[in-house]
């Protein structure tokens, strides 16, 4: 886990509630990159309580907002505007916690629409999950997973017979979808490893836009068709492959946030944010 530098420090200005440090009724978060995940630590303050000892649900949804923003800057490296936000408060966040943890991925992109999925919770969720995902790291238990869904969608293009298929062996399905009926989101419970699983964590070809393309094609629902190209003679035939390129930045590890304070990486992402030459807010496009 590498600690991002927030490029704005010292820009004239520059006064956000979210994560400028020197604004004192601000919230003051900082974050860090874990793998797909853009990670935030924040100390809760009686400031900011609702009810006596809770934390007001106004700033979780800040924090939220905020932590998504920089899903965007740091992955995308632009900037967005939120144009939708879906919060659901399953329990009280209280002002006596000592931490509190968010954590926030993209799950779908469509051109300039951004789909990015938030959490927050106190310390001993928190380490359940770094202790769930690292014994998911050692037993490769997430590979057995994979490898079973990715043959069951080899084998059918039919969306309902997919479920079925893997219910069968062991693993249930959840598709979340939009107002409009496409799928943003795929979770897989496989109940053989006890390991719960977003598709878009187990490579792209599980993300919600490649489920969506396998399932809405014309020839959804039919069985899949071996194709085979027959090479004309007397011509040479070439062939290319474009490399696989996924813009994402920054280090993977299950290291303590702490880091060399400016690396080559971290340079880099200064400057592309320095050049932006619109300065608009920084928040995601949508949760």
């Amino acid at each position: 886990m590498k600690k991002i530098i927030n490029p704005w420090i010292g820009t004239e200005g520059y006064n956000c509630f979210g994560c400028a440090p020197d604004n004192e009724w601000g919230v003051k978060m900082e974050f860090y990159e874990d793998g797909d995940d853009i990670v935030s630590y924040w100390q809760p303050d009686g400031r900011f309580q609702g009810w006596h000892n809770t934390l007001h649900g106004g700033i979780q949804a800040t924090l939220l907002d905020e932590i998504c923003g920089w899903v965007i800057i740091r992955k995308l490296q632009t900037a967005g505007v939120t144009s939708r936000m879906d919060t659901r408060y399953k329990k009280p966040v209280y002002t006596t916690d000592k931490r509190i943890t968010l954590r926030a991925h993209i799950t779908e992109q469509r051109r300039n629409i951004v789909t990015v999925e938030a959490s927050l919770y106190n310390e001993a969720v928190e380490r359940k999950f770094v202790r769930s995902k690292q014994e998911v790291k050692d037993k490769k238990l997430a590979d057995m997973t994979k490898r079973t869904v990715l043959s069951v969608l080899a084998a059918t293009y039919d969306k309902e017979k997919f479920i079925a298929m893997l219910k069968a062996k062991g693993i249930d399905t959840i598709l979340r979808y939009t107002e409009e009926g496409r799928i943003y989101g795929a979770t897989f419970i496989d109940h053989r490893t006890g390991c719960v699983l977003n598709g878009s964590r187990m490579g792209k070809e599980l993300s919600a836009n490649a489920l969506q393309e396998h399932f809405t094609l014309p020839y959804a629902g039919q069985p899949p068709i071996p194709l085979s190209i027959p090479l004309e003679t007397g011509e040479e035939q070439h062939g290319q492959t474009a490399p696989d390129y996924e813009n994402t930045v920054g280090g993977v590890g299950l290291l303590s946030p702490e880091g060399p304070a400016v690396d080559a990486e971290e340079e880099a992402f200064i400057r592309a944010m320095q050049r932006k030459k619109k300065k608009k807010k920084r928040k995601g496009l949508g949760m």
